[in-house]
């Protein structure tokens, strides 16, 4: 397997932007701010491997080739299966992104301004509906009473989840997992152009 290196600077803001700091990083992998910053410079294969098995989406690596598939851009996000979800009435369109995987996936383009200034409005992104999904992960939630949102994820207990907001304007929403109909880790955004 080829080990590609990655911009210490985007590897850095990817970390924040999972964590928050490094400082939180750090501490969240279990390493000094030192010990982790050490890390990024050196890029080993196993520090890289545990930065995936912790959800953390890297940057595209130097010298890589990104895989782009076409995705569909849905409507309404629904619960289920790929083939129920992705019927005919809900794609809106398609479009082309960066990102390796094909199957169960969707495209979503942003209404609101909760998660501004990670996620603006008219910014597409992409929920890979595999994914697990972490503490801080950006999800789109779908709950029965059909309401859907875009924020950020918090376990707080085996029955309630929290979902927040970037944007400081907007109160948490703790709901119960009986009130959850799906949910889907966000995988990538793509900024309105």
């Amino acid at each position: 397997m080829k080990k590609y290196s990655y911009d210490i600077e985007e590897l850095k803001a990817s970390l924040k932007s999972k964590y928050g700091s490094i400082r939180e990083a750090a501490e969240r992998l279990g390493l000094s701010e030192e010990n982790l910053h050490g890390k990024i410079k050196t890029q080993s294969s196993k520090f890289i491997k545990e930065l995936k098995d912790n959800g953390l989406i890297l940057p595209r690596a130097i010298g890589e080739k990104p895989d782009l598939n076409e995705y569909p851009i849905l409507s309404r996000v629904y619960a289920g299966s790929s083939p129920s979800l992705f019927v005919a009435e809900n794609i809106l369109d398609y479009v082309t992104l960066p990102y390796p995987k094909k199957e169960n996936c969707f495209a979503v383009v942003v209404r609101g301004d909760s998660m501004n200034h990670k996620i603006e409005e008219g910014d597409t992104v992409l929920a890979d509906m595999e994914k697990e999904i972490y503490n801080t992960d950006i999800v789109i939630a779908r709950f029965k009473n059909g309401e859907q949102i875009i924020k950020r994820y918090r376990k707080i207990n085996e029955i309630e989840i929290m979902f927040y907001s970037d944007n400081g304007n907007y109160i948490p929403l703790i709901k119960n997992i009986n009130e959850i109909e799906a949910i889907y880790r966000i995988v990538g955004i793509w900024k309105k152009v």
